[in-house]
């Protein structure tokens, strides 16, 4: 009976001690998740922040040149293209009067529009920088 008696404080002593060993080793492993899903978490937002910041900027700078765009045409382009188109004309027409055939007076418009292509596209180009 002295046997079975002292035996089991042994066995509940040692029970206690691999319990405590086994609660030790889950609070490290607790502990070491805990730390690296803080990390994460960390980085997902700086991530997230800087996706916004660029998602900002590219909205701004998409509605600036629009507003430039918009001045451009406002200032009178479109008037300008109107009456550019209206002088052409006129002026193939006068050539054709003065030429034998409407393939140079086609040649002649066909160079002023290509012309004012040119200067359309250096307007854009000028206003997206």
């Amino acid at each position: 009976v002295d046997r079975v008696a002292t035996g089991v404080p042994a066995l509940v002593h040692h029970g206690a001690r691999a319990t405590q060993t086994i609660e030790a080793a889950l609070d490290r492993a607790a502990s070491l998740l805990a730390r690296h899903a803080l990390r994460l978490a960390a980085l997902a937002h700086a991530l997230d922040q800087g996706l916004d910041r660029l998602g900002r900027a590219a909205t701004t700078r998409g509605a600036r040149a629009g507003v430039r765009v918009d001045a451009i045409e406002r200032r009178g382009f479109a008037a300008g293209a109107d009456r550019l188109a209206t002088a052409t004309a006129r002026w193939a027409r006068r050539a054709q009067r003065a030429q034998t055939g409407p393939l140079y007076a086609y040649t002649a418009a066909l160079f002023v529009w290509l012309l004012g292509g040119v200067v359309l596209l250096w307007l854009i180009g000028a206003a997206a920088a």
